[in-house]
């Protein structure tokens, strides 16, 4: 999936990802990250999904998956992030991100 990703992490451990594909289309995935014990390889459930896919708005509240997050060892650069959502309202996702060109990082106090 071409594109750009933004990763917010906000108050009380969750996470926010959201990602554009090359038709503008949004996905953000939301959820809490689960305890790591290595930095470079993140897990992070997924417990909500709020989509705009051909102009069309869906959002639901009870999806269910995750995002494996593979990070440089530095932790500079996202290597690739895979994520699958399901059981879902409006539908099921499962898709890698490779070749990751922006990402913005943006953590609440």
């Amino acid at each position: 999936m071409p594109g750009n990703c933004h990763l917010y992490g906000l108050q009380e451990r969750k996470y926010n990802f959201r990602f554009i594909d090359k038709n503008n289309n949004v996905y953000v995935l939301a959820g809490g990250k689960d305890r790591q014990l290595d930095v470079s390889n993140l897990y992070s459930n997924i417990d909500s999904m709020d989509t705009t896919i051909d102009g069309k708005k869906a959002v639901d509240s009870q999806a269910m998956g995750g995002c494996n997050t593979k990070l440089s060892s530095d932790g500079e650069k996202f290597v690739y992030i895979d994520c699958a959502v399901s059981n879902c309202k409006t539908a099921s996702f499962k898709f890698r991100i490779t070749n990751i060109t922006d990402v913005v990082r943006a953590f609440a106090p």
